[in-house]
């Protein structure tokens, strides 16, 4: 059957002709010219006469897809007697088979059936949570049977990583255990195809561009902040450059004394690469936990509250010309301390708990490199 997806602000439709060959177009539809509800039941209109027209146009018969097409351009009163005319026809409710699994029931008999090396496995555990806990959590159904995840669901759940400021290659990995997971479903019968093939497209990381948070917008924000846990949240990613979730999971007995040198660390514990983690506590998170104790922990528990957190803060430092979210605070963050903190990339990675400095040099440290560029170029003679 033919689905809909939106690509540079536009609807497109999707639809395999009797050959199994994929057809894809825009509908000329705009996002932004029709309410949701409304754009998506144009454009699949639209998608759905484009498959009867082109199938039956070169089959000149009418096959299965064909016919569940013709039935959902049907008004509500004819389907509803197509239903009573079909009801006798219909085979005993014994023989029908109804999925009731819920995707994490599917996700328990997909990794019991693989036989996977240990890393990939870890990446799987490491990746896969963040779209099943976002469906759980966000849409408050509780265990979604997986026949009800759709294409829009997991296009809403791209929008709310690039939202979150997560690359594009972070939402790509997010997606890969959900797409061979659906794949296996297909393959199985559990479900009669996968959402994800088509879903929106995500985009490349070449093109990521990310915006820094400057002192000013930042002192803004926690002075004009509406509640105390905002200025905690805040503060905390503001100077340690942990996510959102980290800082919400915070305990006292992560903040010890530093045996090396005057001062105190966080001990995050050990990062996905397998490094301790052990962040320095500033004068600014010191002065935060002794003006709010033991509050400045467990804040913001749930991922609703800290979405509302995040349209706070942006809409606070838009005030000051920025446009960026609570994601991309470590950004910044990194990229302080590569301007002011003296330090080395390597010395930099083990703070952000990254294997190497890859990634920093790829994306944290944008504006250090940038203002190096131009000391360098006003130098020059």
């Amino acid at each position: 059957m033919a689905s809909v997806y939106i690509k540079d602000g536009h609807y497109y439709y999707s639809f395999y002709d009797s050959y199994g060959k994929r057809h894809q177009k825009s509908t000329g539809l705009k996002v932004d010219q029709h309410t949701k509800r409304e754009g998506r039941q144009l454009a699949l209109k639209q998608a759905n006469d484009q498959e009867f027209l082109h199938n039956g146009a070169k089959n000149n018969t009418l096959s299965f897809l064909d016919l569940l097409g013709a039935v959902e351009r049907l008004s509500p009163s004819d389907k509803t007697k197509l239903a009573m005319a079909l009801a006798d026809h219909a085979p005993d409710r014994q023989d029908k088979i109804t999925t009731t699994l819920t995707y994490l029931q599917v996700r328990d008999k997909w990794l019991g059936k693989l036989d996977k090396s240990g890393s990939w496995k870890q990446e799987e555990q490491s990746r896969h949570p963040a779209f099943y806990n976002w469906l759980y959590n966000d849409q408050k159904v509780g265990n979604m049977p997986i026949s009800e995840i759709n294409t829009e669901l997991i296009d809403d759940f791209i929008r709310y990583c690039k939202d979150q400021g997560k690359a594009p290659n972070t939402i790509k990995n997010y997606l890969k255990p959900v797409n061979q997971l659906f794949n296996y479903a297909v393959a199985n019968d559990i479900i009669t195809k996968n959402p994800k093939e088509y879903a929106q497209q995500i985009g490349s990381a070449t093109t990521m561009e990310w915006e820094y948070i400057n002192d000013e917008a930042f002192d803004y924000a926690i002075e004009n902040a509406p509640y105390d846990e905002d200025v905690i949240l805040w503060t905390w990613l503001r100077y340690t450059g942990l996510n959102p979730k980290d800082v919400s999971l915070l305990t006292p007995d992560q903040v010890e004394d530093n045996t090396d040198c005057t001062g105190r660390n966080l001990n995050n514990g050990r990062s996905k690469n397998g490094r301790l983690q052990r962040i320095p506590l500033n004068d600014q998170l010191e002065q935060l936990l002794a003006r709010y104790g033991d509050q400045c922990f467990g804040v913001f528990a749930s991922k609703h509250e800290r979405d509302n957190s995040n349209k706070r803060f942006k809409k606070l430092i838009a005030h000051k010309g920025v446009k960026s979210t609570l994601g991309t605070v470590r950004h910044t963050y990194l990229t302080n301390l590569v301007n002011f903190g003296q330090l080395s990339l390597d010395d930099i990675a083990i703070i952000a708990g990254h294997a190497d400095t890859k990634m920093l040099k790829r994306v944290y440290i944008k504006k250090a490199d940038q203002e190096k560029v131009h000391l360098a170029s006003n130098k020059l003679k």
